[in-house]
């Protein structure tokens, strides 16, 4: 069973603020699971979590927001982080 949490919360638990949780929801590198009753956005927390380790270990590599979305987008995602199958 997946922890799904708002907008605020995945800031919080990330150490980020909630205008980046925003900004990478609006580019694509977050992605919401559904949208409470009052309308706000949801987050799996495990699958954002490993999203966002995704993200700041290609900024570590000076990669563009866009070349993270591309990145993203390819399922790479277990490679980006240095793990092998």
């Amino acid at each position: 069973m997946s922890i799904k949490i708002r907008t605020g919360d995945l800031a919080r638990e990330l150490g980020i603020r909630t205008t980046k949780v925003t900004l990478y929801t609006k580019l694509g590198l977050f992605k919401p699971s559904g949208r409470s009753d009052g309308g706000r956005y949801l987050y799996d927390f495990a699958e954002n979590k490993r999203r966002f380790r995704i993200i700041t270990k290609l900024q570590d590599k000076h990669k563009t927001l866009s070349e993270i979305k591309e990145h993203l987008d390819s399922g790479q995602m277990e490679l980006s982080l240095g793990k092998t199958k």
